[in-house]
């Protein structure tokens, strides 16, 4: 990490249901840091459809890229929140030959407003925790904030949230962390590991080390997230950070569930700050399996989407949703 001030970018990862969303809203509470209230997640899937080097000085694949892009959950979340970047402002501000600079003249546009002028610009994307060399490969400068929840009460919160499976989540959960450490692991400085339930117990002294970390000095506006920080779970419509949204596995998942959980992630809970409370070796979830419990978690992400979102919006949206998994 070098000593010149940092800029930008910031990519929050961390397995979804981690408090990725919280960080990123306590972080835009600094008018130092600009980060997008949705997730891109359409970085590594449009670099490998357009190629390594963008095609874009052809203006017909700069338009067809632009239509992509308009479809992506990205612009459909920011649309609802009342950010429409047009494809005129991006070709005047991005230069067309350069993944670096379309990206981030798209994260730049889409930040809360009432940024500094020189503003840490940034994105939260949980999924890019298998991006990260691709993105530091884009970005040499990029610094990287990785979230780690106890895969106990992830797993939990995405059986609450979206009707995922226990044991599929907690699979989720070791691959996913596993690869975020050991690539991020790589970086020296420019990655960081941060603890959701240290985040709970001292926001202060938390905010403060990522500040250190980004080189931008910390702001009391910081502990509080400013917003719903939550639409669903436990935290749901809460403004506030909820110091006891931690353990609730312990009342709310049963004696069987918690082991079975505990042996699946049990490589790398045992390198973590987490105690086991029933496991005393690794069974990792066969193949099968997997497979079969992905088939569940569709359906019950796509009941998820139509019930929220109605019928036809709901299936649109999914189909966005697959089509950035399938990248």
């Amino acid at each position: 990490m070098n000593s010149k001030r940092f800029k930008g970018p910031i990519f929050i990862v961390g397995v979804q249901r981690s408090g990725t969303k919280l960080l990123r809203d306590l972080l835009n509470q600094n008018p130092n840091i600009g980060i997008p209230i949705a997730e891109s997640n359409f970085i590594p899937k449009m670099i490998k459809r357009f190629g390594n080097l963008p095609p874009f000085q052809n203006d017909a694949k700069f338009q067809e890229f632009y239509e992509e892009y308009t479809q992506t959950t990205f612009f459909w979340w920011m649309k609802k929140f009342g950010y429409v970047m047009s494809k005129e402002y991006l070709e005047k501000e991005a230069d067309r030959t350069s993944w670096s600079s379309i990206i981030e003249v798209i994260l730049r546009y889409h930040v809360p407003h009432g940024r500094d002028k020189e503003f840490i610009w940034g994105d939260k994307s949980p999924d890019y925790m298998f991006h990260i060399n691709a993105l530091k490969d884009l970005y040499p400068e990029a610094r990287f904030i990785h979230i780690i929840r106890d895969p106990r009460d992830n797993c939990l919160s995405k059986k609450k949230a979206w009707g995922r499976h226990l044991y599929r989540s907690a699979e989720i959960w070791r691959s996913g962390v596993e690869n975020a450490r050991y690539d991020g692991q790589q970086l020296g400085g420019d990655y960081m590991e941060v603890y959701y339930e240290l985040l709970l117990e001292n926001p202060e002294k938390t905010l403060r080390d990522i500040c250190t970390f980004l080189g931008c000095k910390f702001t009391t506006s910081m502990m509080q997230p400013g917003r719903d920080c939550e639409d669903l779970g436990d935290a749901k419509g809460e403004t506030k950070i909820l110091k006891n949204n931690k353990k609730k596995y312990t009342t709310q998942l049963t004696k069987t569930e918690i082991r079975r959980i505990e042996e699946i992630v049990y490589p790398l809970m045992e390198l973590m700050p987490y105690e086991f409370d029933y496991a005393t070796m690794f069974n990792p979830i066969s193949r099968i399996r997997l497979h079969i419990l992905s088939k569940h978690d569709r359906w019950n992400r796509l009941m998820f989407n139509i019930r929220t979102k109605g019928f036809l919006e709901g299936i649109r949206f999914n189909f966005r949703l697959f089509k950035k998994h399938s990248s």
